[in-house]
């Protein structure tokens, strides 16, 4: 029995808003792997440039196909990265999907072509090593849709050979359950700058101080619910655990069902030197200011029912890893800017995480908003990269609370 990818069925009819008569409607699969059973949670169109769109004479709003040989790797892969960086630990791109007249796999040249853009795809999630935008497998899918015939193909590729098998995919009524595992990060850190301070020392001191808190996060201990369970241990026992102890029955005399929401906490380890050294191997440098780098990151993951702790754990590293590494690339820039003001205090506050709540589960992805920025601006980014238009009461604002800042102090 081949490996099964399973979606709700409200991303068909998604999908079957698109029929075009001529090429492809490209999009990219979104979802968590797992040794069995690939589980999807969302198929999002990906847009055509605006040259691309000049080039053919068409308007931004029109969707309309184009050939494998016209669809550039190098822009799907972009838009892949984008795409990741709103995903929570645990959620990658698992492929690709296609939907048009024509069978792509009837044809060994386009079979070739999709096999280039996939890999493309992966060398450039692969540069950003703290996105942790690679799966864990080399395997990857693509989807073929013919809406106009009801017909589905699917079919897995692994990018490290040259195999690509058949694969089952199943959209189904019965939504997928998810165990929601949220966490928090206390981050503290002090850095003492030097004479000849510059805004690039400061842009070099976050990518340490990134490279630091990574190690740290993935040397950690993570417990979930408070339990130290062991690695091959699914996370659905936790729940199983807490019903035996708790004996209760609803009134029809059945047990009641547990919140599926867990609790992870990480156990750091030290850091530091063991021991001090002798005054011979002192080194003096003159003081310019200290850098405080302090804030509360807030983790949240998805894992589906058959999740290991291990891959749950994982899910959590990842994401606390990805979220910090998203919100100080995109704050640099800006921190640079400051730097000039001659000011001898100077605050600078990241962007903060808000959640948006995709449509038919409990499953959420993230965006980042900068200080004055509005859940609009978090809808804007949103549709542009998953295809989906929602409201602004599907984004959760007060996931963090706008305090954790990054203060330059010059002595």
């Amino acid at each position: 029995m081949g490996k099964l990818a399973v979606a709700d069925e409200h991303l068909w009819q998604y999908c079957k808003q698109f029929n075009p008569p001529k090429g492809y409607v490209a999009g990219l699969i979104v979802g968590q792997p797992s040794k069995a059973t690939d589980y999807v949670v969302r198929l999002g169109r990906i847009p055509i440039p605006l040259s691309v769109l000049k080039e053919h004479g068409k308007k931004p709003s029109e969707v309309y196909g184009l050939s494998l040989a016209e669809i550039n790797e190098s822009w799907v892969s972009v838009h892949a990265v984008d795409v990741t960086k709103m995903l929570h630990g645990g959620m990658w791109v698992l492929g690709l999907f296609l939907i048009g007249q024509s069978d792509p796999f009837e044809n060994q040249q386009n079979c070739s072509r999709l096999r280039t853009i996939l890999r493309h795809m992966r060398t450039e999630l692969k540069k950003i090593p703290l996105l942790y935008g690679d799966s864990p497998s080399s395997e990857k899918i693509v989807l073929y849709m013919n809406p106009q015939k009801n017909l589905v193909a699917c079919r897995s590729i692994d990018l490290d050979g040259s195999s690509m098998r058949p694969m089952d995919w199943k959209f189904q009524k019965n939504a997928v359950s998810w165990t929601q595992i949220d966490s928090i990060l206390d981050v503290q850190h002090v850095v003492h700058l030097k004479k000849e301070d510059s805004s690039k020392q400061i842009r070099n001191e976050l990518k340490m101080l990134l490279d630091g808190i990574s190690k740290q996060v993935q040397e950690s201990v993570c417990t979930l619910s408070n339990q130290l369970l062991g690695p091959d241990e699914l996370v659905e026992n936790i729940f199983k655990k807490q019903k035996g102890k708790s004996g209760k029955k609803t009134k029809g005399g059945g047990d009641d069902e547990p919140n599926k929401n867990v609790i992870a906490n990480l156990y750091m380890p030290l850091t530091g030197e063991s021991s001090v050294k002798s005054p011979s191997g002192v080194e003096v440098n003159n003081g310019y200011g200290i850098f405080y780098f302090v804030g509360g990151p807030v983790s949240r993951v998805f894992v589906n029912q058959k999740a290991t702790v291990e891959e749950a754990c994982q899910a959590v590293k990842q994401d606390i890893i990805r979220s910090i590494y998203v919100r100080l690339n995109m704050h640099s820039d800006s921190l640079v800017e400051d730097d000039d003001s001659g000011s001898r205090e100077t605050f600078h506050e990241p962007p903060r995480r808000v959640m948006i709540k995709l449509p038919a589960t409990n499953v959420s992805v993230s965006d980042y908003l900068y200080p004055g920025e509005g859940p609009e601006d978090a809808l804007n980014s949103f549709q542009e990269l998953f295809d989906l238009k929602l409201e602004i009461d599907d984004v959760e604002l007060d996931v963090e609370m706008p305090a954790g800042k990054i203060i330059l102090n010059p002595c």
